[in-house]
């Protein structure tokens, strides 16, 4: 798990799901 920022929990849930493999990725 990486955190780059204290804001950045919900890109932080998002790389801890990529690193899951069942995550799905919603970039606009």
């Amino acid at each position: 798990m990486a955190v780059w920022s204290k804001n950045n929990q919900y890109f932080e849930a998002v790389i801890d799901g990529i690193t899951e493999g069942k995550a799905v990725v919603t970039f606009v």
